[in-house]
């Protein structure tokens, strides 16, 4: 009998080459989202129509988030504890400071301009911090996301993916396994599984990476097709089988559409790994390392920044006073990043106490 996928990843690392792009796609994600949101503020007419690009964003931090999960679960040999308290204090790390900036700035920009924050204010704001922080921001038919920060819904589907990637791939025995899973889907269903298979389909691409086989000079021909086509679907694919605020799916009424996009960008990553290309020079890798690192305070950080500078400041039409506001927010979260996701070695410590410590907890309990 030939290993499973699972089994042979371990052996599977990613090329420089391979790993220099999944960094540059996160890039550019992050930066169609920022964009996008600054013509939220200042260009309505040019957002309207842009709009369906950062929501295909998302699905690309969908898919190389299942990419880079399967990498370092499996290339790595993580077990269940590292794993836990990988995926915590990666996402604690900016979630936790996100969240008190939101409520400082949504505060401090209500007593300055109420009218303003009264077009981002949603109600039961304290609940909305609570489910957010506890990622339930978004289950069953929840949009409860804090006012003036709508970016954290992703969150919500991811930590829930990590959480049925780790209870399939750690928990035994089967039966267990089994039982937990279905509390889990019994918890977040519908809409967060509904994106599911978008980001099953980066676990795919790096598990079936290794039984890939494709010649270079072709896997580079089917590369450029497959971001040709990449293209097209964010220019032009419709929002399947519902716009996106349908009510009920939320977040997830396109997911037809999500799903064509998800496969193409698996399918891109997969030619371009086979590709075989060179390693970038060490500058440029280096580079896009580094911004890579600030992606995930830059998404989580920018929209409260945003509508307090858009509340606070004499902004009005002019590109230049917008252009150097925009370059404010992107400072400052330069600053945030340092303090908060760079330092996020604080947090892992505290998991990994948390997690030793509840591990003690059901041995005891186990033994009495």
């Amino acid at each position: 009998m030939s290993p499973s996928p699972v089994e042979n990843a371990s052996a599977a690392r990613l090329s420089p080459a391979t790993s220099a792009f999944l960094d540059f796609l996160r890039i550019a994600a992050a930066f169609v989202v920022f964009l996008n949101h600054d013509l939220q503020f200042w260009n309505f007419r040019i957002w309207s129509v842009t709009n369906p690009l950062a929501h295909s964003a998302v699905i690309v931090f969908f898919v190389l988030s299942g990419y880079v999960i399967a990498y370092s679960t499996f290339a790595r040999n993580q077990d269940a504890r590292k794993f836990a308290v990988a995926r915590l204090s990666r996402l604690y790390s900016v979630v936790v400071p996100a969240l008190v900036l939101t409520f400082i700035l949504h505060r401090i920009g209500t007593s300055l301009n109420p009218e303003f924050y009264q077009l981002h204010s949603r109600g039961s704001e304290l609940p909305r911090y609570a489910l957010t922080a506890l990622f339930l921001q978004n289950v069953w038919t929840f949009s409860a996301s804090p006012p003036s920060n709508l970016t954290f819904w992703s969150l919500s589907y991811e930590f829930w993916y990590y959480a049925l990637f780790g209870v399939a791939i750690f928990v035994k025995p089967a039966r267990r396994r089994n039982l937990v899973l279905c509390a889990i889907l019994c918890l977040i269903t519908p809409d967060i599984l509904l994106l599911l298979p978008c980001w099953l389909v980066g676990v795919a691409a790096y598990s079936y990476r290794e039984h890939f086989a494709l010649r270079a000079g072709a896997a580079r021909r089917a590369f450029v097709i497959s971001v040709a086509v990449a293209a097209l679907l964010f220019a032009l694919l419709p929002q399947l089988p519902f716009p996106i605020g349908h009510a009920g799916l939320w977040y997830s009424a396109s997911f037809l559409s999500d799903w064509i996009t998800a496969l193409v960008l698996g399918a891109m990553i997969l030619f371009f790994d086979a590709s075989a290309f060179g390693a970038p020079p060490a500058r440029a890798a280096s580079i896009i390392r580094y911004g890579a690192d600030h992606t995930f305070s830059l998404y989580l950080y920018h929209y409260p920044l945003m509508v307090f500078a858009n509340a606070t400041l004499p902004l009005g039409n002019d590109p230049l006073r917008q252009a150097a506001c925009a370059a404010g927010v992107l400072a400052i979260v330069f600053i945030l990043s340092i303090l908060t996701e760079a330092r996020r070695d604080s947090w892992r410590r505290f998991f990994e106490w948390c997690v030793d410590l509840c591990t003690r907890r059901a041995r005891l309990g186990a033994g009495s």
